[in-house]
């Protein structure tokens, strides 16, 4: 494709207020009448319109003849005009294929916010950094660490599904780890038993809810031992808050210390066995004392179906103030107690099979503290090589 060549001038018609742009554009041997209204009477806005239309033109010669120049080449490039609504349009296509079809509530709305207001924008031109910007906007209920996490996540998603639909797919793949906020905190058993003693000390406001046809109307008592039960059940199972809102009475075994997570509550869709400690066991019956306890009920009726983390995170900030680092319940739940299932010298493998979850899962969520840290150097170098001794 030849070079373009633009032979333009203002000029104002007879019988006509405003300025046009009159002439010819050359493109090699073929040429094109312009004959264009500048929209304006004034000689100096119509002058700065013909500037900016002449750019435009060469803006979008040079796209035609990269476009023309890859069509001879047979490269396919059609990527390069996917939109975000595009990538979304794939992405459920691709889970659908892989059986786990957009069923939660608050991935489908953040997909719909997206799409919404950022669906024309081409999914490619998002950067990491940008990407980071836009996730704040998902998940306003939740910390922003969980937005940026979530969100970031998602988009590379769909950014990967788009490119999965087209060719080049290893180069196109968008490695989203490197604008991942920095690893989250974990609970460890110091923090746990502090915050089990703020608890016994906390005033909540009282406030009656009602789940099904049920009413509750519990005492600051029944409160506390709802909370402190919670946390105490994340901190021993690795549950994920969505799954333990939904457990009733009927799911849990207290002759043989376990509870059923039933599949349909689960993010992959299998059901699993949580071993509970004597202790969770224990504030289970109490708990059940201090509610109703029919076995179609729910263990923890003040985690709201549409928001669970929110319900339990608002009453843990509560508790905390500002005495206590204030952790998510997924800190608490996921990070602590694989943190500590890995500090007792479990493996990623034995770790999985006993909170229900994946190795890559464990391998992303196990902290290690500096305490175990400065052990193990102290245990290697110190016990294993005496002639470092001065």
């Amino acid at each position: 494709m030849y070079n373009v060549q633009i032979d333009v001038d203002l000029k104002k018609p007879r019988q006509r207020k405003n300025y046009y742009i009159v002439g010819k554009i050359r493109r090699g041997n073929r040429r094109f009448s312009v004959s264009e209204s500048t929209r304006t009477s004034d000689l100096a806005a119509a002058a700065s319109y013909l500037a900016a239309w002449a750019e435009d033109q060469k803006a979008q010669h040079a796209e035609n003849k990269r476009a023309d120049t890859l069509k001879k080449a047979g490269v396919d490039d059609a990527r390069a005009t996917i939109t975000v609504r595009d990538a979304i349009a794939y992405y459920h296509e691709r889970r659908a294929k892989m059986g786990k079809p957009i069923t939660v509530k608050f991935e489908a709305d953040n997909l719909w916010r997206f799409e919404q207001k950022y669906g024309s924008r081409l999914i490619y031109d998002i950067s990491p950094e940008m990407a980071e910007d836009i996730a704040a906007e998902f998940l306003p209920d939740v910390s922003a660490a969980t937005r940026r996490r979530y969100g970031t996540s998602l988009i590379a998603a769909l950014y990967n599904a788009a490119a999965r639909k087209h060719t080049s797919f290893e180069k196109r793949t968008w490695q989203h780890e490197r604008s991942i906020t920095e690893r989250r905190p974990a609970a460890s058993a110091e923090w746990i038993n502090e915050f089990l003693s703020l608890a016994n000390q906390w005033q909540p406001t009282l406030q009656r809810f009602q789940v099904g046809r049920v009413y509750y109307d519990p005492d600051p008592h029944a409160w506390r031992v709802m909370v402190k039960t919670a946390v105490m059940f994340l901190f021993t199972t690795a549950s994920r808050i969505g799954e333990t809102s939904k457990i009733r009475w009927a799911d849990v075994d207290f002759s043989n210390r376990r509870l059923v997570i039933h599949a349909v509550n689960r993010k992959y869709q299998q059901s699993v066995h949580k071993m509970l400690t004597a202790d969770v066991v224990a504030a289970l019956q109490t708990l059940a004392t201090l509610i109703p306890s029919h076995p179609d009920l729910l263990v923890f009726p003040f985690l709201h179906a549409h928001s669970p983390a929110k319900s339990i995170n608002k009453r843990i900030r509560q508790i905390c103030g500002d005495r206590l680092p204030v952790l998510t319940s997924h800190e608490i739940g996921g990070h602590g107690c694989v943190s500590a299932l890995l500090e007792a010298g479990l493996t990623p493998r034995a770790i999985a099979e006993l909170v229900g979850k994946d190795e890559g899962t464990i391998s992303h969520y196990g902290n290690t503290t500096d305490r175990v840290k400065i052990e193990t150097v102290d245990r290697v170098f110190g016990e294993n090589c005496t002639h470092f001794a001065i």
